[in-house]
């Protein structure tokens, strides 16, 4: 929609985001990192979502928060507040991807995993 990047494609920019934040932030912060980094021009910013109050944007990373927190790459520490896992830490564009890309599959298959993929104890 209007060159605004799919939900899926957003993942990534938002560790990279809390990363460069300092492995925690506001929604605020992080959308505006996002927003920043990713060059959307002010034409992408002002789309809203439905009638508003949200832009397009906007609710997109709020899903890409989502998907990430179900990917055990991320935590809502509180409300407003999102922080980096152990695994979002360390995370780069490769790996975020392919663990939030397993948690859709699985997720689509009708899997209920025990534990979030990215908080699984790591091979020693």
């Amino acid at each position: 929609m209007n060159g605004i990047p799919a939900q899926m494609d957003l993942p990534w920019p938002v560790i990279h985001a809390l990363q460069q934040l300092g492995g925690s932030g506001s929604i605020e912060e992080i959308d505006s990192e996002v927003i920043a980094n990713e060059g959307f021009d002010e034409k992408i910013r002002v789309i809203l979502h439905g009638s508003g109050p949200r832009t397009e944007i906007q609710y997109r990373l709020a899903w890409a928060r989502t998907y990430l927190k179900n990917a055990g790459l991320v935590v809502n520490s509180k409300r407003g507040i999102w922080a980096l896992t152990e695994v979002g830490r360390d995370a780069n564009e490769e790996s975020t991807n392919n663990l939030v890309a397993t948690w859709k599959r699985r997720k689509d298959a009708g899997v209920r995993p025990t534990a979030h993929p990215g908080s699984m104890p790591r091979a020693k």
